[in-house]
């Protein structure tokens, strides 16, 4: 893989790394307890983040997947405001 694609391929990690980080992993009941409680929601307690790291990992390659992390470990240690707040 030529160099420019990894460094798309990183690109795309980082941002979709970002984003992931405001979304959370959701999963609902199992489908013969509806008829009692309904359809609930229970959280997995993780973000989206795995999802693509892993996902660029798979499709732009280890050395991408690599990248894109260590740019967000680095604007995360620079205190660029990457990360959501939590009320709770």
């Amino acid at each position: 893989m030529s160099a420019s694609n990894q460094l798309l391929w990183s690109l795309i990690g980082l941002l979709l790394t970002i984003s992931g980080t405001f979304v959370e992993v959701y999963v609902t009941s199992s489908p013969w307890n509806w008829s009692h409680d309904g359809i609930q929601t229970l959280s997995l307690g993780v973000t989206y983040q795995i999802g693509a790291v892993l996902l660029v990992g798979c499709l732009g390659g280890r050395n991408a997947g690599a990248l894109s992390q260590i740019a967000y470990l680095v604007l995360g240690l620079t205190w660029f405001p990457i990360c959501p707040r939590r009320w709770d």
